[in-house]
C-alpha cells in the first residue's frame, strides 16, 4: 500500500521533492544574492575604484545559504531514497539524489575558488572586512563539502551493506 503525503505525492515520489526543492531555493537565494549586490552602495559601482575600497557583501553568504539548502535537501532525499523498497522508481531516486549531491559538490567548489580568488591580492582592506568575506565563507564551504560528502555517499544506516 502506498503512503500517501498531502494530495498527490506518494512515497516514492518523495525523494524526488527535496532535491527539486532545494534546487528552488537555490535559484530564489542567487536571485536574492544578485539584487542585493546591486543594492549594496551603487555610487560605488560607478565610480570604478573596486580595488582601493572592499565592504563584506551579503552576497556572499545568500549564495552559500543557496548551496547549503541544496546539500541538505539533498541529503534527506538521498536517506529517504535508501528506505524506499527496491523497485525502478527507487533506483530513479537514488540517482537523482545521487546527481543533485554532486551537483552541490560541484557548486561548492566553484563557490569556494570563486570566493578566494575574487579577493586574492586586494591591499589595504579592513582585517575585519576580509575575515568575514574570505577566510569565514571559505571554511563554511569546506565544512558543508565534508558534511555532504560524508553524509551522502560514507555514512550508512544499520543493516545496509556496500554493493
Amino acid at each position: 500500500m502506498k503512503k500517501k503525503y498531502g494530495f498527490w505525492i506518494v512515497e516514492e515520489q518523495l525523494p524526488f521533492v527535496f532535491p527539486l526543492l532545494g534546487l528552488a531555493v537555490l535559484w530564489f537565494a542567487f536571485g536574492w544574492a544578485q539584487f542585493s549586490d546591486l543594492l549594496q552602495e551603487p555610487a560605488y559601482y560607478y565610480q570604478g575604484s573596486a580595488a582601493s575600497h572592499q565592504t563584506l557583501h551579503a552576497s556572499i553568504y545568500i549564495f552559500f545559504v543557496g548551496i547549503a539548502v541544496l546539500g541538505a535537501t539533498s541529503v534527506i532525499g538521498k536517506r529517504i531514497a535508501r528506505k524506499l523498497p527496491e523497485s525502478r522508481i527507487a533506483k530513479s531516486a537514488m540517482g537523482f539524489t545521487t546527481l543533485s549531491a554532486i551537483f552541490t559538490l560541484i557548486l561548492g567548489v566553484i563557490y569556494g575558488f570563486a570566493n578566494f580568488s575574487m579577493n586574492f591580492g586586494t591591499r589595504g582592506t579592513d582585517e575585519f572586512v576580509r575575515i568575514f568575506s574570505v577566510y569565514v565563507p571559505i571554511i563554511l564551504d569546506a565544512g558543508l563539502l565534508v558534511a555532504v560528502i560524508l553524509l551522502s555517499f560514507v555514512a550508512r544506516h544499520e543493516g545496509e551493506e556496500d554493493v
